[in-house]
């Protein structure tokens, strides 16, 4: 049953303890209604929040007009590895000095940091 058109549904995936989200929302004192686990694929919400990136469809993401708790392709900046890269591009774009404000960073992936972490432990 559709809610009432004054309502923000949400939706809320089962697991990750999911009632907390719920209860803080409905707690607000605004008008929630929260979309039954069987809605996971509708997109007529409000808010969903769900544990994972991929339970959300962005092609029929309405911007400006919902709300999700996963930023896509966020990796670049929310992963320490990830961040390190976007950094370490950013630097070699630029030329800005990251190492004012970004201390020594090794990421043991590539051979040559290894290497270049080892010089530094037998430096110091």
């Amino acid at each position: 049953m559709p809610p009432p058109a004054d309502v923000k549904p949400f939706y809320v995936t089962d697991g990750n303890q999911w009632d907390l989200v719920a209860s803080a929302l409905t707690a607000r004192g605004e008008a929630w209604w929260r979309m039954p686990f069987c809605d996971k694929r509708s997109n007529d919400f409000f808010l969903k929040w769900t544990e994972s990136v991929s339970a959300i469809d962005y092609s029929t993401f309405k911007e400006g007009e919902q709300l999700v708790n996963h930023i896509p392709n966020n990796k670049v900046i929310s992963h320490k590895k990830g961040l390190l890269k976007s950094l370490m591009d950013h630097k070699r774009d630029t030329g800005l000095e990251i190492e004012a404000f970004l201390p020594q960073t090794f990421c043991f992936d590539a051979i040559i940091d290894r290497v270049e972490w080892a010089k530094v432990i037998i430096r110091d």
